[in-house]
C-alpha cells in the first residue's frame, strides 16, 4: 500500500508486531476503563487509569489496574498510544 493512499487511522500489521515487540509483562499503560459506569456519568465514555500489563496474548493484553481489577486493552489501542508517544504534540482526534 503506497504511503499517499493510506487512509486515515490504519494500523498496519507492521505496527502491530512492533507493538507486541514493545509491550511485555510489567510495562505500565494507560488503559480507559469502560466497566462499572454509573447513571451520572452524563455519555462520557470511561476514564484513564495507570496499570500494569500482567498477561499478553495475540490480540490484547490483560491489565491490572491500581484498584486490583484486570482489564483488557486490545493491541490497536496500544499501537496509538506508541504514535503518541512519538508525536507528544499530536492530537489523535483529528
Amino acid at each position: 500500500m503506497r504511503r499517499d493512499n493510506i487512509p486515515p487511522g490504519y494500523i498496519s500489521p507492521k505496527e502491530i508486531q512492533a507493538a507486541q515487540r514493545y509491550y511485555r509483562i510489567g510495562r505500565n499503560v494507560m488503559v480507559h476503563t469502560y466497566k462499572a459506569q454509573g447513571i451520572d456519568a452524563m455519555g462520557h465514555t470511561g476514564e484513564a487509569h495507570r496499570g500494569k500489563i500482567v498477561a499478553k496474548y495475540k490480540y490484547f493484553a490483560l491489565v491490572r489496574l491500581p484498584s486490583g481489577v484486570l482489564d483488557s486493552v486490545l493491541l490497536p489501542d496500544l499501537v496509538l498510544q506508541m504514535r503518541q508517544r512519538k508525536n507528544p504534540g499530536s492530537n489523535p482526534r483529528k
